[in-house]
């Protein structure tokens, strides 16, 4: 069970150590409303300056839940271009090369792991195969062409700056 009790300003100031003008001060503030596109000083020359809001606004993008937002749904977008648009061997070099996994690879790096394909039809066996840098070059460059375009399609014009 919560008490909520009210307590007199003299005992308040004499628990905190603060005039009894000070803690009214106090109380004041909070009660009051400002609106945050109110003028922050007084302006003398009549036009409009500095507001509360320019004072406590966070231009920081990493603390906009709008950008946030966006940034997902845009991680959403990238995922459905890359499983309808490329290949399991050009999907899976894409994510290396850009990252989406972790760090960013280069095609040196790329080419020196080996790729595991699709069970080969005939064999029903699963097959590795080795691709050099120049190859992995290729085929890196060639999703990200299909990437592109599809980003065109839907309009993704942030993703075209990334990749571009």
């Amino acid at each position: 069970m919560v008490l909520f009790c009210t307590f007199k300003l003299q005992t308040i100031a004499a628990c905190l150590n603060m005039s009894q003008q000070k803690v009214r001060n106090a109380t004041e503030a909070v009660t009051r409303v400002f609106s945050l596109d109110r003028d922050a000083f007084p302006s003398l020359n009549g036009l409009p300056g500095e507001t509360l809001h320019s004072y406590i606004a966070d231009d920081r993008c990493e603390n906009d839940p709008w950008v946030r937002l966006y940034g997902q749904a845009l991680k959403d977008e990238v995922k459905k271009i890359l499983n309808t648009k490329l290949g399991e061997r050009e999907r899976y070099i894409i994510r290396l090369y850009y990252g989406m996994d972790g760090e960013c690879l280069t095609w040196e790096d790329i080419s020196s792991r080996w790729v595991l394909l699709k069970l080969t039809i005939r064999t029903g066996q699963l097959c590795w195969i080795g691709l050099s840098r120049e190859r992995v070059r290729q085929i890196g460059l060639v999703a990200a062409e299909k990437i592109k375009q599809a980003a065109r399609e839907r309009r993704l014009d942030y993703l075209l700056e990334k990749i571009g």
